[in-house]
């Protein structure tokens, strides 16, 4: 792994903190995810039921 890597993954995580800190959960639908999602019903970005 190198330190590049490594430092992508860090700031990915805290970019995620962050946003679960503030309560913002952005969409980004894709059809192979939107058919696993347990809130696919009810969400306005979903593509798939």
């Amino acid at each position: 792994m190198t330190d590049a890597a490594v430092e992508s993954a860090e700031s990915g995580e805290l970019t995620t903190r962050e946003g679960l800190r503030k309560r913002r959960f952005d969409p980004k639908p894709a059809a192979f995810k939107c058919r696993r999602c347990d809130v696919r019903h009810i969400c306005n970005a979903a593509r798939t039921r």
